[in-house]
């Protein structure tokens, strides 16, 4: 399966080009070409450009997530993904349990927590193992602040296995587990 990367300035034609492409590969019908976007917005625009230029049908507009989710979908996993109040309150019980000395003050902010969904988005995002993690942190010196937040971030990623829970970003990263280790083959006639 070939995948391309487009890059140019905005309004240099980079739609139009995948428009274009996409209508061509859906000609026939024999596959079913995957368009996916960042937002609903854009998946709202390219619907709409695709039916009024012609040749939208068996093409598939969506989002980054929604492909996730039909990767794991297709490969038969199933995950609850967490909402963004949901992983507030798991983060702020995790907090709540850690016996936290150097951001004890902060523990009850909830500024804290959000700064904390942030920051385990960012990490999750780039696939960061705790114990990796934990061994950079390790080789600074451990300092506590570093060594708290591991400490936070080892706890969270325990309890989403344990529980088979994602957050947004982990969803991305359980697709990509999925396609390289278990069902290689998903997605390969889209």
């Amino acid at each position: 399966m070939a995948v391309h990367l487009y890059l140019a300035p905005a309004g240099h034609g980079k739609t139009a080009y995948a428009l274009d492409l996409a209508r061509r590969a859906a000609v026939d019908l024999r596959c079913t070409p995957v368009v996916c976007v960042p937002t609903q917005l854009q998946v709202r625009a390219w619907r709409q450009r695709l039916a009024v230029e012609g040749g939208a049908i068996g093409v598939r507009v969506g989002t980054f997530d929604a492909l996730y989710h039909n990767c794991l979908d297709a490969a038969g996993e199933a995950y609850t993904e967490l909402s963004d109040p949901i992983q507030y309150r798991l983060l702020r019980a995790l907090v709540d349990e850690l016996p936290l000395v150097h951001y004890s003050s902060l523990k009850d902010r909830p500024g804290f927590i959000q700064v904390l969904q942030k920051l385990m988005g960012e990490w999750k995002a780039a696939r960061i193992q705790p114990e990796a993690l934990e061994h950079a942190v390790a080789a600074m010196g451990s300092e506590p602040r570093l060594s708290e937040l591991v400490a936070i971030y080892d706890a969270y990623q325990k309890r989403l296995q344990t529980e088979g829970w994602a957050d947004r970003a982990g969803i991305a990263w359980l697709a990509l587990e999925a396609l390289q280790e278990r069902a290689p083959a998903v997605g390969r006639d889209w």
